[in-house]
């Protein structure tokens, strides 16, 4: 499985590894996880005022990609 990571606001690639990244998000606290056309799709936020969508996506051939956006938290 690939796990790729990127920060959609600042239009920037993750600075750690992915996959590190992936094991210390608090998964325990996903919400709004809601299935979309190609795969589904879940939310959790980290400990920096941020929050993460993670998405589970087919990556082709009978493989899945974990795509992981940063976004910041709505101001409300």
């Amino acid at each position: 499985m690939t796990v790729v990571c990127v920060k959609l606001e600042w239009r920037k690639r993750c600075q750690v590894r992915s996959k590190d990244l992936l094991a210390v998000l608090p998964l325990q606290d996903l919400y709004k996880v809601e299935p979309t056309g190609a795969g589904w799709s879940f939310y959790t936020r980290s400990n920096y005022e941020t929050m993460w969508h993670i998405e589970l996506l087919p990556a082709g051939k009978g493989t899945q990609m974990i795509r992981l956006t940063e976004e910041r938290i709505p101001p409300f």
